[in-house]
């Protein structure tokens, strides 16, 4: 496999040397470092990169996600006319279930976590001062580091770490739509600017979640708003976030809708596959009929 990032001048070599033959590449239109690569293996001998692999850094690695036999390649692939993430096919899927089973076995997850049907009550564990690790997102971490009132660890500053990893960072943030049956388009696009954007130029909206809930958004301008640097300096290290924001980068990004029925269920069979009750295939599988059912 080789790969061009400057329209063909120059070329680097990003691995399956020993696939030989390659019967098909796809790029996911949705994120252009993931990669499917039908490798058929040498002609005329068993072995060799053959099956199904798969890349979600641009090809620093590959995953095989589909192995036939020694003797047997893979020849054309098609993506799903729908284009939607199959969870029980997805390798980083398997991956963090497995790790998550491992913490747990390991005794680094205390089983009180695992009682709790609601994210915000499992996050109050940590509030209270008993954890000493906690990965997090910002509506708690405010919390967390900022109000006496509701956390032992406050007024103290969170010590927030960078992720390890490549530098590609993936960050979460909510973002608003319109339905392509709106009647008053120019209306609901000023709408969806001034919910989603800086329609004024004064940010309002997003400013009032980073000063109300300390939740992150998609634009490190924010953070050289006077009020914002203020309020985020009693409770993160923001000099550090904004080294964050460096190492981050645009995706073309997606999402399946978000059934409260889903999260409810979805939870039990999560816990059961961290405690170890369940097998991670079989419990993405059971999360793959879940979402079918309810589609």
């Amino acid at each position: 496999i080789y790969k061009s990032t400057d329209a063909g001048a120059t070329w680097n070599r990003m691995g399956l040397a020993a696939s030989e033959h390659i019967g098909q590449l796809l790029i996911d239109p949705r994120n252009s470092n993931v990669v499917y690569v039908a490798a058929q293996g040498p002609l005329w001998s068993a072995g060799g990169e053959r099956g199904l692999y798969k890349t979600t850094d641009g090809g620093t690695r590959w995953d095989r996600v589909l192995h036939v036999s020694d003797d047997t390649g893979i020849s054309d692939i098609v993506f799903d006319a729908k284009n939607r993430v199959i969870v029980d096919q997805e390798p980083g899927a398997a991956r963090a279930m497995e790790r998550w089973q491992k913490v747990y076995k390991d005794g680094l997850v205390n089983p009180e976590v695992l009682t709790k049907t609601s994210s915000t009550d499992t996050h109050r564990l940590f509030w209270t001062g008993r954890y000493a690790y906690h990965t997090n997102h910002s509506y708690y971490l405010k919390t967390i580091a900022g109000e006496p009132e509701n956390s032992k660890l406050a007024p103290k500053k969170a010590r927030m770490a960078i992720y390890p990893g490549n530098g590609q960072t993936h960050m979460f943030t909510e973002w608003y739509t319109i339905n392509a049956k709106t009647k008053v388009l120019e209306d609901a696009w000023k709408l969806a600017r001034f919910l989603g954007g800086n329609l004024n130029g004064d940010w309002y909206v997003q400013r009032q979640w980073c000063l109300i809930a300390g939740l992150d958004n998609a634009y490190p301008e924010m953070y050289d708003n006077p009020e914002i640097i203020q309020s985020y300096d009693r409770w993160v290290d923001l000099k550090l976030l904004r080294e964050q924001y460096k190492k981050g980068r645009p995706i073309n990004a997606f999402k399946e809708p978000w059934f409260s029925e889903y999260d409810s269920k979805a939870i039990a069979i999560v816990h059961n596959i961290i405690r170890g009750t369940s097998t991670v295939p079989k419990g993405l599988k059971e999360l793959t009929a879940l979402q079918k059912s309810l589609a």
